[in-house]
């Protein structure tokens, strides 16, 4: 009974030690976690990325497009003399190779457009990490104000 009870006191003893309480943060502190750990503003910053990717594009000339038609004639009646389905007497094929060609101001109008949109999504970014530092410190202020008033009341 007795080794229990050392032994019971000697573990609340050795697990109180090994355990803290929350550690405070400062304002400071506090806004640079919340900004680390928001999975929405981590998500807005890799869309200003996909975003840029636009400009690249932009920039590109189109390429070469390579169409094939083919047409197989099925009616038996409709076959060349002495051939049978899979012959080529009874087939159309058709190459085409096109190139779009893009005016020099659709061009510019694209780059901008992509310029733009980049703008926009960095706003947009700036725009999530107000708010969200607006929310956190508006917590960590409760959070302060609740704090004094406990140690006021104690």
């Amino acid at each position: 009974m007795r080794y229990r009870f050392s032994f019971l006191t000697g573990f609340i003893l050795v697990f109180s030690l090994l355990t803290n309480a929350q550690s405070l943060l400062s304002l400071k502190a506090a806004l640079k976690q919340a900004k680390l750990n928001n999975s929405v503003l981590k998500t807005a910053f890799y869309n200003i990325g996909i975003v840029e990717t636009d400009i690249i594009t932009s920039k590109l000339r189109p390429n070469p497009i390579l169409n094939n038609q083919t047409l197989q004639s099925i009616n038996a009646q409709n076959h060349a003399p002495n051939t049978d389905f899979f012959s080529p007497y009874n087939r159309q094929v058709w190459w085409q190779l096109t190139k779009p060609i893009r005016l020099p101001q659709q061009r510019k109008y694209k780059l901008e457009l992509a310029q733009q949109n980049v703008l926009l999504e960095r706003n947009y970014y700036g725009e999530l990490e107000r708010n969200l530092s607006l929310d956190v410190a508006n917590q960590w202020l409760d959070t302060w104000f609740l704090q004094t008033k406990l140690d006021l009341y104690l």
